[in-house]
């Protein structure tokens, strides 16, 4: 496969805990967006939305991936923003193939609250609005993977089966 494998998915869907696993599998370093966020921006990502607010992320977000763009392949987590920002989406068709991870609702918001730093999972009501929001645009993604009932490496193991399916190749236009 070239160029990168980028996971994408609504937060708690287990980008950061796949990731990892499925990028040792490959051979491929593992990268995880939010991470290279905080190390640029010297704080954690709560503090980026409740200091600079959501659009100041969402531009440090934007301009990270394009830095990931110029790495040798690898195993990208996004953020669950990431993919319903169509310069993003940009970025990662020309340079990659993107993996959704499907998670129910109720089991994001379980995940999602049993962590402090997801400035987007305070209310329920809200959350499952963005839940609703953003799903045509995981929808795009080359891969669909549902993340229910199954462990990291089950997840890494489907994956690993459907890539060869993938039918785009990097660089060419998105789903």
């Amino acid at each position: 496969m070239k160029g990168h494998l980028y996971l994408v998915g609504f937060m708690g869907s287990g980008k950061s805990t796949v990731g990892p696993i499925l990028a040792e599998q490959l051979g491929r370093t593992f990268l995880d967006l939010d991470d290279l966020i905080e190390d640029a921006a010297k704080m954690e990502i709560f503090r980026i939305f409740d200091l600079r607010g959501e659009a100041h992320f969402r531009e440090l977000e934007t301009r990270m991936l394009a830095e990931v763009q110029d790495r040798e392949p690898a195993v990208v987590a996004l953020g669950g923003g990431a993919f319903s920002q169509a310069a993003n989406r940009g970025l990662i068709f020309r340079s990659g193939i993107a993996v959704t991870l499907r998670i129910p609702p109720d089991l994001a918001w379980q995940r999602s609250t049993e962590m402090d730093n997801r400035p987007l999972a305070r209310d329920r009501r809200q959350f499952e609005a963005l839940y609703r929001k953003r799903q045509p645009d995981y929808d795009l993604a080359d891969l669909k993977i549902g993340v229910s009932g199954r462990s990291p490496e089950q997840i890494c193991q489907v994956i690993r089966d459907r890539l060869e399916t993938v039918r785009r190749i990097p660089g060419s236009s998105g789903a």
